[in-house]
């Protein structure tokens, strides 16, 4: 019976990661009902969560969960306080995204313990399958019939859908599911043709990263390593070439823009860096509160200052230091984690909300990090039931 309810528990997790993912769909997106369709199944999960939790409370060993624990409670603190003076910072919305990040980190928290590995890789499937039936969906409506070098955005939310697609990508090449390596190689270059169209510049920058970690990678076998670095040979063989150089530098990088200026080539970013002292002056300490800027780092610290600031800017960072420390290093959804952490750093550089949102689009990692801090999968954490 407890296997039973344990496997209808996982169901669960998997419904609501998948339609979590699923709430990208273009018409969604177009109609504003991603949080309608995500943000309820997140709440009944969450009550859910806690309604087995109380069942079978046990006692746990946080291991590295102090640091954020109290960077998210200096940060609430700071709010509370701060409303006695002035609405600036409550209403930023940085605040909602990474609260939103710390609501789904604690339903994974609750939920992790009564999963393995087994369950892991199913949730992590879940969350693929969404993902390429999301790309096939943006790659017939959007992308078909177009050319890679037509000088335009062929979809406007590609920032937030190539992350995920990005995820989807890594976690269908880091994990063996139960179906031919023929069909994962065509899912997997299927995902990233889609992500070379989408010219989402801030997400293409991590592919390398992506890359390199199969190459390092000592559990990567020696005949898949050698497929990579032939496909890497052909991509360097492409851009060497004239025409595919063009393509590849100024259609993609460059997204058509002018390769004089800089700042065009940033869609603003070089001058929002430029003109951060600026418009920091004197409030380096609390910031000057709601400001969105293209780069979680000018964000966090134009809205809260440098002591705040600083801290969330370490909280970004934190899952890929908790990983190293304090994961099972011999299981497949450990470089599966670390890679996600990496790349949705990365692309907190260039984006505003990054890794914490917009919205849904960064809750894997979260959700991922929750799970991981309490799975029995995880060796370092030790678990102590109740009696």
């Amino acid at each position: 019976m407890y296997l039973l309810k344990n496997k209808i528990f996982v169901n669960i997790i998997c419904i609501v990661c998948f339609f979590s993912v699923f709430s990208q769909m273009p018409f969604l997106v177009e109609n504003t009902l991603t949080r309608v369709v995500s943000i309820p199944l997140w709440i009944f999960l969450f009550i859910f969560s806690i309604f087995k939790f109380t069942k079978k409370p046990i006692r746990i060993k946080y291991k590295g969960l102090m640091i954020p624990f109290v960077i998210i409670l200096t940060l609430i603190l700071f709010l509370l306080f701060s409303c006695m003076f002035t609405s600036i910072y409550i209403k930023s919305g940085l605040v909602y995204q990474i609260y939103l990040s710390v609501f789904i980190f604690l339903i994974g928290f609750i939920s992790g313990r009564y999963l393995n590995d087994v369950d892991l890789k199913k949730i992590s499937g879940a969350y693929f399958v969404a993902s390429l039936i999301v790309c096939i969906n943006i790659f017939f409506n959007y992308i078909y019939g177009y050319s890679i070098n037509d000088r335009m955005y062929l979809y406007a939310s590609k920032n937030s859908i190539s992350q995920i697609l990005l995820t989807g990508f890594i976690i269908i090449l880091l994990i063996k599911f139960n179906f031919s390596k023929v069909i994962k190689i065509l899912s997997a270059f299927f995902i990233l043709m889609v992500l070379f169209y989408l010219k989402s510049r801030a997400t293409l920058i991590s592919v390398p990263f992506v890359f390199l970690y199969f190459i390092i990678n000592s559990k990567i076998s020696k005949k898949f390593k050698i497929m990579l670095g032939c496909l890497i040979i052909g991509v360097l063989f492409f851009l060497i070439n004239s025409t595919f150089s063009n393509i590849f530098i100024y259609d993609i990088a460059f997204a058509g823009r002018d390769a004089l200026y800089l700042d065009d080539i940033s869609s603003g970013r070089i001058y929002q860096w430029q003109n951060f002292f600026y418009e920091l002056d004197d409030n380096w300490l609390f910031g000057i509160g709601d400001i969105y800027r293209e780069s979680f780092i000018l964000t966090s610290i134009l809205t809260f200052g440098f002591p705040i600031g600083l801290l969330l800017i370490f909280l970004s960072f934190y899952p890929i230091i908790w990983g190293y420390k304090f994961l099972n290093k011999k299981t497949e959804i450990y470089s599966v984690f670390i890679l996600i952490a990496i790349a949705y750093f990365i692309n907190s550089i260039f984006e505003g909300y990054a890794p914490f949102g917009p919205g849904t689009k960064c809750f894997f990692l979260w959700f991922l990090f929750g799970l991981l801090s309490t799975s029995s999968i995880n060796s370092n954490i030790k678990f102590k039931e109740k009696k």
